[in-house]
């Protein structure tokens, strides 16, 4: 709407009163708006004012389009632009026309609208300039939360590598800590270990996974074509521990050089009840006393009537792998109380796993159903990378060493002297990309930058053989 142009308020066929007061209305609406021209609040006339049907100066009113909290303000406002005109007026506030009745909005008629304000403040929108400011600032907010985003995400995947990196090193230096401290247990032989008084009643006697000539044996930096084990990573060590099981057997009569020896029930004790006779077949055991040992493959298992013991039959069976020797050569007597039980023989090495990961391997001796006795791989603990020894070696009787080399500075003599091993691992996190840039570590005397921007960490103990001590 607009108000009316006092041009056209004089038309032809209207009387001198009617004309003179049109032209009295142009003047009033001339003169109200130039007095709201600065008014902050839409303005209507009201009434027949608005209508054109101006009849005199009582007709005047207006109405003022404010918030509700502006009224008192906009009374005072619309009174100050309003002082001086010789007429009477009256003002109606409200916050919305929609409280006007239908008959009033009908006749109302745009007198002002602020320049700031075309529309009522509850339609206004924003500008082009304050939506560029709104999607500036909240650029700004959004980078910023991305950035403690990706702060916080890289926080948590170092954290993470960290805490498997310091995981995998714990498993793997338990791992090995364990069989190299129970190396060269032979019973109650341990403490008292000569090479001498081991007999090897076993065809191949000098093959690398049951030769008890020592507690333990090291290869230092072997190459990728090392025959004992399969796929060493090259220019890292292999160590190889041999003692009895855990859990050995007292035999329960005496033996002698014959191909029988009577054990405890309890040797089956974990054999199924279909498989008493079978399930040892073709072990390599060793029995011993305090003096002596011997190291012998089993052929076949028999269970004692009453169920007493189980009789260990040795017979010179060349069918097993590696078999008896033929004929045997037990020469040595035992008596009850003597203790019975398998080989254990471990080595640990590193290899690249299925994944080209570096990782710790267990090489066991284990007996197949065919009853062949070979080294069998196992993966223990992935990232580590390479592994160091040295060892302790005892040149006197008082069981510490007295001086650390590697495996290639122990003469074929001193092995047995072997009292101490001195284990270094490097381990890294499996995860590349972890570091901004690649970290330089310092481990075997060297400080190299590696290619990757793996975490690396570098873990060391020093390990007793207890059964070598005195």
């Amino acid at each position: 709407m607009s108000h009316p142009d006092p041009q056209n308020t004089a038309v032809m066929g209207r009387s001198p009163i009617q004309i003179a007061r049109a032209k009295k209305q142009a003047e009033i609406i001339t003169n109200l708006t130039q007095r709201f021209t600065a008014f902050p609040y839409p303005v209507y006339l009201f009434g027949s004012f608005a209508t054109g049907l101006f009849h005199g100066y009582s007709d005047v009113d207006l109405v003022i389009l404010a918030p509700k909290d502006q009224y008192k303000t906009s009374y005072s406002l619309a009174y100050d632009q309003l002082s001086g005109m010789a007429m009477p007026y009256d003002i109606l506030v409200c916050s919305s026309l929609n409280e006007l009745d239908e008959s009033i909005r009908s006749s109302l008629q745009v007198l002002h609208t602020p320049r700031h304000q075309t529309m009522s403040e509850s339609q206004r929108g924003i500008s082009l300039i304050e939506l560029m400011i709104a999607l500036l600032i909240g650029a700004f907010f959004l980078g910023g939360v991305l950035q403690i985003f990706a702060n916080t995400k890289q926080t948590y995947r170092m954290q993470e590598a960290l805490s498997r990196l310091q995981e995998n090193g714990r498993h793997a230096m338990e791992f090995i800590s364990r069989d190299v401290r129970m190396a060269g247990y032979f019973g109650c032989l341990s403490g008292s270990f000569n090479p001498a008084n081991i007999e090897n009643a076993l065809n191949d006697q000098a093959n690398f996974a049951w030769n008890l000539s020592n507690p333990v044996i090291g290869h230092d930096n072997v190459a990728n074509t090392f025959a004992l084990v399969n796929a060493v990573v090259p220019g890292t060590d292999v160590i190889a521990t041999y003692r009895m099981s855990d859990n050995p057997i007292p035999l329960i009569s005496p033996f002698n050089n014959s191909a029988q020896m009577f054990v405890h029930a309890d040797f089956n004790a974990d054999c199924p009840a279909t498989q008493a006779t079978t399930c040892h077949e073709g072990e390599i055991l060793m029995v011993t006393d305090c003096r002596q040992g011997t190291i012998f493959q089993t052929t076949n298992t028999t269970n004692v009537g009453g169920g007493s013991g189980v009789n260990v039959v040795h017979s010179a069976n060349n069918t097993f792998t590696p078999g008896n020797d033929t004929p045997p050569v037990f020469d040595r007597n035992y008596g009850p109380g003597s203790e019975i039980a398998r080989i254990s023989t471990f080595v640990y090495y590193i290899r690249l796993n299925p994944a080209g990961e570096p990782s710790l391997y267990r090489s066991r001796l284990a007996t197949s159903s065919n009853r062949t006795n070979a080294l069998s791989a196992e993966e223990l603990v992935e990232g580590i990378e390479n592994l160091q020894i040295i060892y302790g070696v005892d040149t006197g009787t008082d069981g510490a060493p007295d001086y650390f080399v590697p495996a290639s500075g122990v003469t074929a003599a001193n092995w047995a002297n072997v009292v101490a091993v001195r284990v270094s691992l490097l381990v890294r996190t499996p995860a590349n990309n972890i570091a901004p840039s690649p970290v330089a570590y310092t481990y075997n005397g060297a400080t190299p930058t590696p290619a990757d921007r793996r975490l690396r960490r570098v873990f060391t103990s020093t390990i007793a053989l207890r059964n070598r001590l005195d």
